[in-house]
């Protein structure tokens, strides 16, 4: 699944909007591209992303972090199965999951710890009126990833994929009953 928006052109955002920063921290700089934690000493990019693709007055930017250098995700960190953990990247963290509607409209949202986010997803999309859930880092609200409506998104396999090469999206698509994601950004 690519990402739900592109990220935007860094020359094109006006001054201020990107930040290089350095890693001062374990886990408190998760990059979106190889969807793990920056080690401190570690350089990324700061940028603003917004996921929506319509308009919708809960649409908003928020930041993402990317190794300044390119990187890629460890295998072992793009599947979920049936009682697997989730990602290290989320299973760290609080989580806000919100569902929206095909007209963008939040219609639902939760909390929840990031070792279930697997299953609240699910649960979000078990309801027909749901067409995607954003989620978020619950403490600093920053967005993390979308979960599309498909069939079969609803099954106990998952397969989390991250396709932001060159910081351009990648189209994915479903295959048979294993889900395909993008996890978009945390902080």
């Amino acid at each position: 699944m690519p990402l739900p928006a592109p990220l935007p052109d860094l020359d094109a955002l006006p001054p201020g909007a990107v930040r290089r920063v350095v890693a001062d921290a374990p886990h408190a700089f998760p990059c979106r591209r190889c969807l793990r934690d920056a080690e401190p000493g570690e350089a990324l990019v700061l940028l603003p992303y917004d996921p929506f693709l319509g308009t919708s007055p809960y649409r908003q930017p928020g930041p993402v972090y990317v190794h300044e250098q390119a990187c890629a995700p460890a295998p072992a960190d793009l599947t979920l199965t049936a009682g697997s953990a989730a990602p290290d990247q989320l299973a760290r963290r609080r989580l806000a999951l919100r569902g929206f509607d095909a007209e963008h409209l939040m219609v639902a949202a939760e909390v929840t710890d990031g070792t279930a986010v697997t299953a609240a997803a699910q649960a979000l999309l078990a309801d027909p009126g749901i067409a995607y859930v954003h989620v978020h880092n619950a403490a600093s609200i920053d967005f993390l990833t979308y979960f599309p409506e498909e069939s079969e998104c609803l099954l106990p396999s998952f397969t989390w994929i991250q396709a932001l090469g060159a910081m351009s999206p990648t189209l994915l698509r479903m295959l048979g009953s294993t889900c395909q994601y993008i996890i978009v950004q945390a902080v």
